[in-house]
């Protein structure tokens, strides 16, 4: 009966070990499979990606902007509400003119 004990314990401590040593495989080439993009790489295609363009002629111009949120959600970048102003130095926020307009940007 002892014995049996013995290699039911035996069993187990193998059987986890195998188990860490397989989670420990499976996310290492999880992470080699799939690079994360350091800053250098957006820096190389910088000019040949990013660029701004009028859309509709006339609309509001960027403002300085603060206390926003932007999420990226279905392939765009969107931005929404915050404080403009003209005082950075010291802002008073309750005092600032608060936004509630939201924008997009399918490239950034």
């Amino acid at each position: 009966m002892k014995r049996k004990i013995i290699f039911v314990f035996v069993l187990a401590v193998v059987l986890i070990i195998a188990a860490c040593v397989a989670v420990f495989i499976f996310s290492k080439n999880k992470n080699e499979a799939e690079p994360n993009p350091s800053i250098s790489d957006y820096k190389k295609d910088e000019k040949k990606n990013l660029s701004w363009e009028e859309i509709i002629p006339g609309q509001p111009v960027w403002e300085r902007r603060d206390a926003h949120s932007t999420v990226v959600f279905k392939d765009k970048i969107w931005l929404f509400g915050g404080v403009t102003g003209p005082d950075t130095k010291n802002p008073v926020y309750e005092k600032m003119p608060h936004q509630s307009d939201l924008w997009s940007s399918d490239n950034g």
